[in-house]
């Protein structure tokens, strides 16, 4: 599964490097944004699973990559960021308001007004997760409840749910993941 999976990013950065080349050998590259991402990752046998399709890291966590206009230099943003602000920093670099009604902020480090994220949610009809950049909780219409510290524990193979120390943590993202259920009806 590994080695396909390899052969498919080998073949999407040719792919990706000749349509960059040709940008950039027009009259266009300093005016245009590129944004590279990915709808879901694939688990190719993390946690025992195969596909996607719940809150993991491996189903989740996807590339986005962002190349302003005149392809200056990048840098890495680490705070929470969502596939869902890619339209949002669409409109703000095209001088377009961004609707209130849109969950979305432009993407920051690229000259645009912005805020940070506080927390990330994610919904799936199994279940929900709320993530503020250390922390990730998730609870599945199953009953069961996952807290993970992904600085100390990127694999997510310590479940913090149940453990005192992190009750305080638990409670915080509880009441996030509660304020934001109430207030989308």
């Amino acid at each position: 599964m590994r080695k396909h999976y390899y052969a498919l990013c080998t073949q999407v950065d040719a792919s990706i490097g000749t349509i960059l080349d040709a940008l950039d050998a027009s009259a266009f590259a300093d005016d245009t944004l590129v944004v590279f991402a990915s709808d879901h990752g694939d688990h190719l046998g993390d946690h025992g699973l195969i596909g996607k399709g719940d809150f993991y890291e491996s189903s989740i966590k996807v590339p986005l990559i962002v190349r302003p206009q005149g392809g200056q230099a990048g840098s890495v943003h680490t705070r929470p960021v969502s596939i869902g602000d890619i339209p949002a920093t669409l409109l703000a670099s095209a001088g377009c308001e961004v609707p209130s009604y849109m969950d979305a902020v432009p993407l920051p480090g690229l000259g645009i007004p912005t805020h940070e994220r506080e927390y990330l949610f994610g919904l799936l009809a199994s279940g929900c997760m709320v993530f503020d950049g250390e922390w990730k909780m998730v609870k599945y219409a199953s009953g069961d409840v996952l807290l993970f510290n992904l600085k100390e524990d990127p694999q997510e193979q310590v479940n913090c749910a149940a453990d005192e120390g992190c009750q305080g943590i638990y409670l915080r993202l509880d009441a996030a993941l509660s304020c934001r259920h109430s207030s989308s009806r």
